[in-house]
Formats: structure tokens, sequence, C-alpha cells
């Protein structure tokens, strides 16, 4: 796999665009077919509060590259872009993922995920049970670390 395809992380002591961050999106505008990840997603941290922008989508265009990069600075942001190995190709299952202040982007595949999902579902409190949309491997290890 490509390092255009890996998770991206920054924090900075000063706030900055987000065209930075967004550089690790920029190769998924116009991907071809055989090499088109399955989603994209951008968190980031405003006022104290952490936001994503995240869709299921094969590509991003350069329109709302550009136009995400002129409206969001912030001192920290992670940027995923999604090559799926567990889950749907769905909004819900598409990184980072968010929890109140926690962001969270993983990279790879849990080994037998699917075995051991009853087992991280019945050790996760009940409050982080209700808040989980998705299916993903990745979304279960946001909630088991909280």
């Amino acid at each position: 796999m490509s390092e255009q395809w890996t998770n991206y992380g920054l924090l900075s002591d000063v706030t900055i665009p987000s065209s930075e961050a967004l550089k690790v999106l920029a190769p998924t505008t116009g991907a071809s077919a055989e090499v088109a990840p399955k989603g994209w997603g951008i968190g980031f941290y405003q006022s104290s509060s952490a936001y994503v922008i995240r869709k299921a989508t094969t590509s991003l265009t350069n329109d709302r590259l550009h136009k995400m990069a002129e409206t969001i600075s912030s001192r920290a942001y992670v940027a995923h872009v999604r090559r799926p190995t567990v889950g749907e190709i769905k909004d819900s299952n598409t990184q980072p993922y968010r929890h109140g202040v926690w962001l969270c982007t993983h990279q790879g595949t849990i080994e037998r995920f699917r075995r051991i999902k009853p087992i991280i579902t019945r050790t996760l409190a009940p409050r982080y049970r209700e808040e989980i949309r998705g299916t993903t491997d990745s979304e279960y290890c946001l909630y088991l670390f909280l």
C-alpha cells in the first residue's frame, strides 16, 4: 500500500489553515477506479470542540478540497483515506471517528475481528455501545480505548 493511503496527523503551536492537512486527501481527487479509495475524512478542533467531515465516496473533488481549505483552520488535524477491509462502504464506516473531544483513525485490520467483536461489545460500557454507528474494527477500538 502506498504512503498516500495512510493516516495523517498534524499538531501545531499556532492555528494554521487546513491546506496542509488536506494535502493527504489530494491524491483522492480524480483517482482511477482501481486505486480509488472508498472514503475520506478529516477531523479538526475549533473552540475546544472536535469536528469531522467524512464521506464514503471514491474521490474528493478539487472544488470541495479547496472550499474546505478556505474555511477550516485549527491547531490539530487528523485525516484518513479509506481502503476498507472491515465494514460496508458508507459514511458511518468512514474515519475519523469522534467521541466528544476525542478523534481517532486507525490504519490496518484487527485479525479475526468478526470473532472477537462480541467480546469487545460486551466489554464496552452501555453508553459507548449505544454510540457506535458503523461496523468497522476501528470504531470499536475507539470506544474500547475510552
